[in-house]
């Protein structure tokens, strides 16, 4: 396990999330069906401004990322 991985579990990594995960992460919380399954609705903002809030989470040391094989799908997680 490298220092930025938190937790490895057969094939899924749990990480602090990176600024190169933004684009992915906006497209994920867009989409309506996925936000159905994850019980919020989905985002009305630019990207730009995603963007800017997603850089602020960063710096929460609470905030992760679950990684599955080949980047298949991720989802964010909180402690909160």
């Amino acid at each position: 396990m490298t220092q930025a991985e938190i937790i490895r579990a057969g094939k899924v990594v749990l990480r602090p999330k990176r600024i190169e995960d933004a684009p992915d992460d906006y497209v994920w919380r867009c989409d309506p069906e996925l936000d159905e399954l994850d019980a919020t609705m989905p985002l009305n903002q630019a990207y730009t401004e995603f963007l800017r809030f997603y850089q602020e989470e960063m710096h929460r040391p609470y905030i992760f990322l679950c990684v599955l094989p080949d980047d298949e799908a991720s989802s964010f997680l909180s402690s909160t």
